[in-house]
């Protein structure tokens, strides 16, 4: 089943956490800091933390579930990601600020991930009839 209701999101650990991610993380011992990334098995993972929480907004608070997203036109999720891909480039294009870009960057990977649930969900469906 691909979502499970019981399935619940890893719990990363914040900025300035104590290391729980392996014997080899570069943060193992260390003081913890605002300064110390954030690491799973000793790769930094800022952006994947930031991705995951805006997308668990998404559904959570907007209710964007992927059984959701199913009553939206088929090719919907896919131009919100060539928007927000569009807004990227320009972003790097024009020199913009470096949070919008930040924030623009990810918004389309919380998009792209919403447009994975759906097709992934959409699958599963077409398998079961």
């Amino acid at each position: 089943m691909i979502h499970d209701p019981a399935f619940t999101l890893p719990n990363f650990p914040r900025r300035g956490a104590p290391a729980t991610d392996g014997p080899n993380s570069p943060r193992r011992g260390a003081p913890a800091t605002d300064e110390t990334p954030v690491t799973f098995a000793g790769v930094p993972v800022a952006a994947m933390e930031a991705i995951m929480a805006l997308r668990c907004e998404q559904i959570t608070r907007f209710g964007h579930t992927p059984e959701a997203d199913l009553a939206a036109p088929a090719n919907h999720l896919v131009k919100e990601v060539y928007r927000t891909a569009q807004m990227v480039r320009e972003d790097h294009q024009f020199n913009v600020d470096p949070a919008i870009r930040q924030r623009h960057l990810v918004k389309l990977g919380a998009l792209v991930l919403a447009a994975l649930d759906r097709h992934m969900l959409e699958q599963e469906t077409l398998r079961h009839d």
